[in-house]
C-alpha cells in the first residue's frame, strides 16, 4: 500500500497506517481526512439508508467486542468539483460515525465526465448477480462471530448454511434404527446424611405411572460399586 503522508495519519505497532479513530487502512490513498470535510456530489441518486450505513460502520470498524475489517478502499474525490464521485455510502457512513477516511483524488475534464463515471461505478455493481451456491461454500468456511464482518444478517447465514448442509437424496444411506429399551435402570449414590433432603421429590417422581423406586444402602464407594449391592437393597 502506497500512501500519502498526512496529519491525521497515524501508524501502529506493525508499521499499518491507522485513523485517529484506531481503523486500519489497508488501501492505497492520497490523503486521510475527516469525512465532515467532504462534499457529496449534487444530485447523487443513489441513497444509503441508516441500517445499511450501520452495517457499514460495523464492517469496517468493528465493535467494542471485534475489531472490522478496517478501509479496504478509499473514497474518490473529484479534483474539478471537489466533491466524491465514488465511495458515497463510504462517505455518508463516515460522516454518521465521525470517522476519518482514505480518499484518492482524480482528474476529470469536465462536469460530463464526472457524472458518466458516478452512474457508471452504480450501475455496473447493479448488474452483478449473486451465485447462491458460491456464496454458501464461501461463507461455510467462516466462523459464527465473524458473520457481522460479511454484511450478512444472522438469520441469513443460517439460511445459506442450512441450504449447504442439504444432501442429494439419491446419495443418502439407509441408516438402521434401534430403538431405545423399553426399561431403563438408573443408579444415584447419595450420602445418607442428605438422603431427607431430596426424599420429597424422590416421592413425586416414584408416582409417576411407570415408574418404579428402589432404595438401598452400601458401605462401598460409588468407584467401587457393582452388582453384589442388589444383596442388599431393601424395599
Amino acid at each position: 500500500m502506497t500512501s500519502k503522508s498526512t496529519s491525521h495519519e497515524t501508524r501502529g505497532p506493525n508499521g499499518q497506517a491507522v485513523t485517529p479513530q484506531g481503523v486500519p487502512v489497508h488501501c492505497h490513498y492520497d490523503e486521510l481526512v475527516p469525512a465532515s470535510d467532504l462534499r457529496l456530489y449534487p444530485g447523487n441518486y443513489r441513497k444509503h439508508p441508516a441500517k445499511q450505513l450501520d452495517l457499514m460502520h460495523t464492517v469496517i470498524a468493528g465493535s467494542a467486542s471485534q475489531p472490522g475489517n478496517g478501509w479496504r478502499r478509499s473514497a474518490v474525490v473529484s479534483t474539478l468539483s471537489g466533491c466524491v464521485t465514488k465511495g458515497n455510502g463510504m462517505v455518508q457512513m463516515a460522516q454518521r460515525h465521525g470517522l476519518h477516511i482514505p480518499v484518492e483524488y482524480q482528474t476529470y475534464a469536465t462536469r460530463r465526465e464526472e457524472i458518466r463515471d458516478l452512474v457508471a461505478d452504480n450501475r455496473l455493481a447493479d448488474l452483478a448477480q449473486d451465485d447462491e451456491t458460491a456464496l454458501r461454500k464461501l461463507i461455510g468456511e467462516l466462523d459464527p462471530g465473524e458473520i457481522a464482518l460479511t454484511a450478512i444478517s444472522p438469520q441469513e447465514f443460517d439460511a445459506l448454511l442450512t441450504s449447504l448442509g442439504e444432501a442429494d437424496p439419491s446419495k443418502l444411506v439407509p441408516v438402521e434404527v434401534i430403538p431405545p429399551p423399553e426399561t431403563a435402570w438408573f443408579l444415584i449414590g447419595i450420602p445418607v446424611a442428605r438422603f431427607k433432603e431430596i426424599s420429597a421429590p424422590l416421592e413425586i417422581i416414584a408416582a409417576v405411572e411407570g415408574i418404579e423406586y428402589h432404595s438401598g444402602t452400601s458401605t462401598k464407594p460409588v468407584t467401587n460399586h457393582d452388582d453384589s449391592l442388589e444383596k442388599n437393597r431393601q424395599p
